[in-house]
Parts: structure tokens; C-alpha cells; sequence
């Protein structure tokens, strides 16, 4: 919980560090879906949340976008049209 009290993090991310820190896969795994279940973790929020910060740091979308398929393990349509509309909104598109 102490890693997303901080920030955001995607799924990809929780694994890594878990995992990273001797924790067993199968209950890294089991622990995220409670996560998710619970709406305390959400790649959606998760790319909003990053897609906003680093435009704002004159980032752009093309940059954003290849930096996020390194962090979030599947990005999903809903998060890829989310994405596009905060550049967009943004006006990095």
C-alpha cells in the first residue's frame, strides 16, 4: 500500500518492485486483482495521471506513448483513447 500512497502505478510496475523484493509471483498477482477489485489501482488512472504530468514537463505525445508501453503491461483501448483525448485536450496530439 505504501507504493500507492505515493503515486499512481501501473499493474506492470507493482509487479516488478514486488517481485523485486522476494515476494512470490502467484501472491504479487493475487494481491493487485484485490487492488484493482477495490479501485485502488487502475491503469487508466494510472496513464491519465502520467500522460498529464509529462506533458506538462513539455513532453511530447509521441515520447509519452513509447514511455508507457514500457511501464504499462497491456494498455488497453479504453486507456489508448484516454491517452489521446488528454493530448489532445492538452493539445500534443
Amino acid at each position: 500500500m505504501n507504493f500507492l500512497a505515493r503515486r499512481e502505478h501501473s499493474v506492470k510496475e507493482l509487479q516488478t518492485k514486488l517481485v523485486k523484493a522476494d515476494f512470490d509471483i502467484d501472491e504479487v498477482n493475487a494481491v493487485i486483482d484485490k487492488l484493482i477489485t477495490s479501485n485502488l489501482q487502475s491503469d487508466q488512472r494510472f496513464t491519465e495521471n502520467y500522460s498529464r504530468y509529462r506533458s506538462q514537463r513539455g513532453f511530447g505525445s509521441l515520447k509519452i506513448r513509447l514511455e508507457l508501453k514500457n511501464v504499462v503491461s497491456v494498455l488497453s483501448l479504453s486507456a489508448k483513447h484516454l491517452m489521446r483525448r488528454i493530448l489532445i485536450g492538452l493539445h500534443l496530439q
